[in-house]
């Protein structure tokens, strides 16, 4: 079989434009055609100047260079030109990459078989029956269930024929209620839907939901975890936790955590013989945190307790300063407290 020699350097006439490259480039995705057509085994068509001739758009086979060089990818207007190149040429990596881009997943989505719907249509959510009508499936023209519904995408169904949608259903009806209706859901489902609401990109619910208090609140306690995580919280939380659990209280008990800094004379480090303990409290469990390496914030103890009561240790908390003067050397210690709540 008749093979072909290569120099490291490539000369290429593509579609009538003339570039040079690496073989090594042309090679680079493996199992494309453009690896088969430069591996050796095949004889490729030169032009009149001796160049490998491609027959291709030259100007789109430039971006499919750039990609194999550098992976690099192309403009938005440029992607289809690109994407069916790159299919042909059978660089599936670049391929996937552009399957992202609006215009090529529109295109995709146009060329899909299409699914007529009646005006009435009747759902399976996730086990739960229901019935709305089309229209109020497309109501936000921009949401994810406005493109499910469109009439481009295949829908999956049940065993009886309804349109299976793989959400809870319990949920889904609140976002029903508010596309017939505009109704908003009861506080205690707010973060519920509004999590559904922005997984479905029904932007006009998720905005109106931001204000409920639970929303509110989880966003905040999301702003708390970015400030304080590079800050040893983390620590703080595990040493906090783990002296709970040393300590044998029961989980109906109150308890005072009282957080102290490692730092300072022994005589200090405060227990029943030496220091007071604030607080008319039976169980008190000291915890000893190292202040050159972590330095206990209000940001930091807000989140502390956010998290204890989430983990089930209290249902209400305190959260206090304190000086408290050792009875040995007659100093005073400062320290931060919380008080856990059960009932």
């Amino acid at each position: 079989m008749e093979t072909t020699t290569f120099e490291d350097v490539v000369e290429l006439n593509v579609g009538g434009k003339l570039m040079t490259t690496l073989l090594n480039t042309l090679r680079h995705e493996p199992d494309s055609m453009l690896a088969a057509m430069f591996s050796g085994r095949h004889v490729i068509s030169k032009d009149k100047d001796g160049r490998y001739f491609i027959d291709c758009d030259g100007e789109v086979f430039t971006y499919i260079i750039d990609y194999l060089r550098f992976g690099k990818l192309p403009s938005q207007e440029k992607a289809i030109d690109v994407y069916d190149l790159a299919k042909y040429l059978q660089i599936m990596s670049l391929a996937e990459k552009l399957e992202t881009y609006h215009s090529v997943k529109y295109r995709n989505q146009i060329a899909e078989p299409k699914t007529q719907f009646e005006d009435v249509v009747e759902l399976n959510v996730d086990g739960k029956l229901m019935t709305t009508l089309l229209k109020t499936l497309r109501k936000e023209p921009d949401s994810m269930l406005a493109a499910m519904f469109s009439g481009r995408q295949v829908v999956s169904k049940d065993k009886d024929g309804r349109y299976f949608v793989d959400f809870d259903g319990e949920v889904f009806k609140f976002i029903l209620d508010y596309l017939r209706f505009g109704r908003l859901p009861p506080q205690e489902m707010a973060l519920d839907v509004f999590d559904l609401a922005k997984y479905l990109q029904i932007v006009s619910l998720a905005k109106k939901l931001e204000i409920f208090h639970s929303v509110k609140y989880r966003n905040q306690i999301a702003e708390l975890r970015k400030r304080v995580e590079n800050n040893g919280y983390q620590k703080v939380k595990e040493k906090t936790i783990n002296e709970i659990k040393k300590s044998n209280v029961g989980p109906q008990e109150n308890k005072v955590l009282n957080f102290f800094s490692s730092y300072g004379n022994s005589c200090c480090i405060p227990n029943k013989d030496r220091c007071k303990t604030p607080g008319d409290f039976t169980t008190s469990i000291n915890i000893f945190i190292d202040i050159e390496s972590t330095y206990l914030t209000e940001d930091m103890m807000a989140l502390l307790v956010h998290e204890l009561c989430k983990l089930g240790f209290a249902k209400y908390t305190v959260t206090r300063e304190w000086n408290n003067r050792c009875k040995n050397c007659g100093s005073d210690k400062e320290f931060k407290q919380i008080i856990l709540l059960t009932h």
